[in-house]
């Protein structure tokens, strides 16, 4: 499974775990089943930032790699730090 096949799988079953989340019930069933759901999720999207970033040492050239992930890396925490407050917004 190639590189970019990876990521996709990991990004959707990411974004279904939190999808299917909304709709569990809110008895001790959903509850647990949240928790499940929240792990696998995270572990997706984890997985598919490791992969993002051995993608991206490779496209990148030496000179300007350290530059280039450092910038893209820089750009996710801080998009990190500023999601939680998006939804206070609303």
């Amino acid at each position: 499974m190639g590189r970019c096949a990876a990521l996709g799988i990991f990004m959707i079953g990411g974004g279904l775990s939190c999808v299917i989340i909304e709709f569990l019930p809110q008895n001790e069933f959903g509850a647990s089943s949240k928790f499940i759901l929240g792990l696998l999720g995270k572990l997706c999207i984890s997985a598919s930032f490791s992969v993002i970033y051995i993608h991206s040492t490779e496209i990148y050239p030496t000179r300007i790699r350290t530059a280039a992930l450092g910038f893209f890396f820089m750009s996710s925490r801080v998009g990190s730090v500023v999601a939680p407050f998006v939804g206070l917004a609303w």
